[in-house]
């Protein structure tokens, strides 16, 4: 998750999408996570986060999950969160639901 983060700062100019295929826990869950020790440098909740705003576009599998992630980002970091995405200081964070399978409906109106 700190990945879109490392890329933005190798790539400024680059457009960078990030997919978490896994639930995103309520910001009261979040909070409990433990600050941790990786690679010579402690990683903390907000790592996480910050790191996942240095995509362009963040996708979940749910409104659920998308909205978790939203509340997450405005409860701890204090920034403003809209059902659409996250306002940074200097760029916008779009958050959409990307749900796993087929929609039937438009495949129908395909045929």
């Amino acid at each position: 998750m700190l990945l879109p983060s490392m890329l933005r700062k190798l790539l400024p100019n680059a457009i960078i999408g990030f997919f978490l295929h896994i639930p995103f826990p309520s910001s009261e869950l979040f909070r409990c996570l433990p600050i941790r020790f990786l690679h010579l440098r402690f990683i903390a909740r907000n790592d996480i986060l910050e790191g996942l705003l240095g995509a362009d576009l963040v996708g979940f599998q749910t409104y659920s999950f998308a909205r978790h992630f939203l509340q997450t980002c405005s409860r701890i970091l204090c920034v403003e969160a809209t059902p659409r995405g996250i306002q940074m200081e200097d760029n916008y964070v779009s958050i959409d639901i990307f749900p796993i399978g087929i929609d039937i409906n438009s495949l129908n109106e395909k045929r």
